[in-house]
């Protein structure tokens, strides 16, 4: 018999009955003035269980409204050369909960790389009796109260502050709608233990977003964990 991603698909159903239940989470009117505070926020909304506080940290919101702007655009575009355009949302609201559930996601894999303790803690498992119990007491959230950040730095500033990056980074940033966008590394320290997260941001006028946590300058993609473990003085590395 094929192994199953069990623990996955179930919380991952559980989250998308949530979301389909509510209206998409919203960033509720919080801004954050540097990416340090948009990742310092996430991590201790995790570190609290609070879901909802750490997609607060994510660029949903603006997102949505620079889709719903392209939207209206096309609309008045279509409506000048004669041809009718639905009023209906329902798009923009499926497109809401996309971004949502995708977030919810990327969250779902941070926690469980660090209460897993384990590279491979998206991978597929068997759900025998003997994985399901192990899971359950790894995947305690009450051990998430002693995370702590240890630093949060730009990852290879030598590389990533350079004339050349700068322009990529406003790039990429136009193409999502926002004014520019940034990568962060941060260093946790969870039951004694340490690890280093990371982050790609946005910026749309003055607070910065999570879009992602993953980096395109620290070596991982977006198939990876977004936590590792490491130790300070491999965490030293990348910030040089």
């Amino acid at each position: 018999m094929s192994p199953r991603p069990w623990w996955g698909t179930a919380v991952c159903s559980l989250g998308l009955v949530a979301v389909l239940a509510q209206p998409a989470l919203a960033g509720s009117g919080k801004t954050f003035g540097t990416p340090e505070a948009a990742v310092e926020h996430f991590v201790k909304s995790i570190a609290a269980d609070d879901l909802d506080g750490a997609l607060q940290a994510f660029a949903v919101d603006e997102l949505v409204a620079r889709a719903e702007l392209i939207a209206s655009e096309t609309a008045k575009r279509r409506e000048r050369s004669g041809v009718r355009v639905s009023k209906s949302r329902t798009f923009l609201r499926m497109f809401a909960i996309k971004l949502t559930a995708e977030c919810a996601s990327e969250t779902r894999r941070f926690v469980y790389a660090l209460l897993l303790d384990n590279d491979r803690a998206d991978w597929l498992t068997e759900a025998t009796d003997a994985n399901i119990d192990s899971f359950i007491r790894a995947a305690d959230p009450a051990r998430l109260k002693s995370l702590q950040t240890v630093r949060i730095d730009q990852p290879v500033p030598s590389v990533t502050r350079t004339a050349s990056a700068l322009e990529n980074a406003k790039a990429h940033a136009s193409a999502e709608g926002a004014d520019d966008s940034t990568e962060r590394i941060a260093l946790f320290r969870l039951d004694g233990k340490h690890y280093r997260g990371v982050f790609g941001l946005l910026r749309y006028g003055g607070s910065w977003r999570i879009r992602r946590l993953s980096s395109f300058h620290d070596g991982d993609g977006p198939h990876d964990p977004p936590v590792r473990a490491t130790t300070p003085e491999k965490y030293q590395e990348l910030t040089k």
